[in-house]
Order: C-alpha cells, then sequence, then structure tokens
C-alpha cells in the first residue's frame, strides 16, 4: 500500500511540475470600449500568441440605434516584429473553411472567430471599426481571447 501511495505522489508531483508547458492562456483585449463620434475604432492591445497552436477571439456587440443603421467592422492584425502590423485573415463558423479578412456585424450578441498555426505571427492586434456610429447611434463593444497551445 505504501508503494502505490509513493508512485501516486510522483505521479501528482510530475503533473504540477508540468502544468506550464500545457497550460493555455487568455484574457481581455477590448473592454468595454464605446464607439460613438469619437472614437469611432478602437484597436486592442498586441498579444504574443508565438507559441499558441490556435487563436480564438469573441467580440460582443451592443448597438444603440437613434437615426442611424450601426455595425461594427472587425478586422485583425498580425506582426512579426512588433511593430509593422499586416493584415490577417481569420475563420469564423459561418465561413467555416473560406478566410474572412473582415466581418460586419450588425445585432446584438457575440461573433467568434479564430487564428490557427497556419498564420504563424508572433503578434496579434484586433480592430474593431464604428460604421455609421455618432453621438447617439453607438456600439460598445468588447474582445475576448483565448490561446490553445
Amino acid at each position: 500500500m505504501e508503494h502505490i501511495k509513493k508512485i501516486s505522489l510522483t505521479i501528482l508531483a510530475v503533473m504540477i511540475w508540468c502544468a506550464p508547458a500545457f497550460a493555455d492562456g487568455g484574457g481581455k483585449l477590448i473592454d468595454a470600449v464605446l464607439l460613438d463620434n469619437s472614437p469611432t475604432s478602437v484597436t486592442s492591445d498586441t498579444i504574443r500568441v508565438a507559441k499558441a497552436n490556435r487563436v480564438s477571439f469573441l467580440a460582443t456587440y451592443d448597438e444603440t440605434e437613434v437615426g442611424n443603421s450601426v455595425s461594427a467592422a472587425v478586422t485583425v492584425k498580425g506582426s512579426w516584429d512588433n511593430v509593422t502590423f499586416y493584415s490577417l485573415s481569420f475563420f469564423d463558423i459561418a465561413g467555416g473553411a473560406t478566410l474572412q479578412s473582415t466581418e460586419t456585424i450588425s445585432a446584438d450578441g457575440g461573433y467568434f472567430f479564430w487564428l490557427n498555426s497556419a498564420q504563424p505571427v508572433p503578434y496579434i492586434q484586433v480592430i474593431i471599426t464604428g460604421i455609421n456610429t455618432d453621438i447617439d447611434d453607438t456600439a460598445l463593444v468588447s474582445v475576448d481571447y483565448y490561446t490553445q497551445n
């Protein structure tokens, strides 16, 4: 019985020691920014995703329309040096295997999209641009991300 306890403790210690190697990460990229007449767009902080096999995003959107038909365009940029950023294509549920370069969202709720290892850039930014936003036609936007190693 003592032998089984030692083996169990050894396995537990190895699992705890190796956990960071298998850890996934994530967080908030854009935290409840109101797009109106100023600002009309928001660019997220840069995240480093160099070792991730997949990076997924959830953009949430809540509009208030008074006179205009409001929407928001989602784009993604990537960089190899964290200085110069280029437009990236991404996947979403509706597009399936078809890459998207931008997506316009116009209904309250969430929009899920992702990058995979076929686009191996180490730095990522998400940009959301309000369309037809002004002082009383607004879009409240947030973006969360999740990396999978």
